[in-house]
């Protein structure tokens, strides 16, 4: 599967799975709108805010998104080598990628930034997660995230 699709997928099987009624509804209507969207990275952590925007972040590219209900996608922050993505993307592509090029494309702050996720007593603080990091990096978000639907 395309890894933008597999993004829209795990949107339907979050809503789908939510106690709002109408979340179903939302989570097709989503996956309509931006099922040809390319992400121009690999989706992996994602997290919805209150305004149902889907936050999603890009492994080895380390980039966090947002992908709204209207199908924009919405850069909220870049981490990412610019010159060692671009290699990444192509080279997967034409299948030729390397564990050097992987390697290389990673960022500072969330290296392979691979989870997300709201917290604090009013979701507004979102902690990133990452698969070569050794820290947790987090900060205040202007919108607050949506509560789990085990809470």
């Amino acid at each position: 599967l395309e890894p933008s699709l597999v993004v829209f997928l795990q949107v339907f099987q979050v809503l789908a799975n939510s106690r709002s009624n109408d979340a179903a509804e939302k989570a097709k209507q989503l996956l309509q709108k931006m099922h040809r969207l390319h992400l121009g990275g690999f989706p992996d952590g994602i997290a919805f805010d209150a305004h149902g925007n889907l936050w999603c972040t890009l492994v080895m590219v380390d980039q966090l998104i947002a992908l709204t209900p209207q199908g924009d996608e919405l850069l909220l922050l870049d981490d990412g080598d610019p010159d060692a993505s671009r290699v990444l993307l192509r080279r997967m592509e034409d299948g030729t990628l390397t564990t050097d090029d992987m390697l290389r494309a990673r960022g500072t702050l969330a290296p392979w930034m691979a989870s997300i996720t709201f917290g604090g007593p009013d979701l507004r603080t979102v902690y990133i997660g990452s698969l070569m990091g050794t820290t947790i990096p987090y900060f205040t978000s202007p919108v607050a995230g949506l509560p789990m639907v085990h809470w």
